[in-house]
C-alpha cells in the first residue's frame, strides 16, 4: 500500500487505560508515531500493529518519544522491526523528540545509532 491507495489518518493504538499511549499522526511529510507513558510489556502488540500500519505508508517514519517515561524491551524490538521493514534506505525513522533516560537505555545497549535523533522544525509546531 502506497500513501496514494489510502487515505492517512490519525491512529490511536492500544486499550484505554494501560498507563501508555501510541499515536500515529501522518502529515504531508512524514508520519509521526507520538509514544506517552509506560510502555511496557502491555505496549509491544499495540506498538507492533502500529509499526505494521506505519511501514504500509512507505513514508519517512518519525517518534517522539519526549513524553515516554519507560521504553521495555518488546516496545524496543518493534520499534527496530520497523526500521527493517522500511521499504528504501530513502524513507528512514528518526526520532524528533527526544527523552533523556531513553536515549541513555539505547547508548547503553548498543541501539541508539538505530534512532538518530533529528530535531523537528520548530516552524513546524
Amino acid at each position: 500500500m502506497n500513501p496514494d491507495q489510502t487515505t492517512l489518518q490519525s491512529e490511536q493504538f492500544g486499550p484505554a487505560g494501560l498507563g501508555f499511549q501510541i499515536h500515529v499522526n501522518p502529515d504531508s511529510n512524514r508520519t509521526l508515531i507520538r509514544l506517552t507513558g509506560n510502555l511496557g510489556n502491555d505496549a509491544s502488540a499495540p506498538l507492533r500493529t502500529a509499526a505494521l500500519r506505519v511501514a504500509e505508508y512507505q513514508r519517512r517514519v518519525a517518534i517522539d518519544w519526549e513524553a515516554a517515561e519507560y521504553l521495555g524491551i518488546g516496545a524496543i524490538q518493534s520499534l527496530l522491526a520497523l526500521t527493517g521493514a522500511l521499504p528504501r534506505p530513502a524513507i528512514r525513522l528518526t526520532v524528533c523528540r527526544d527523552c533523556g533516560e531513553i536515549r541513555s537505555l539505547l547508548e547503553l545497549a548498543g541501539l541508539s545509532g538505530f534512532f538518530p535523533f533529528e530535531p523537528e522544525d520548530s516552524s513546524r509546531e
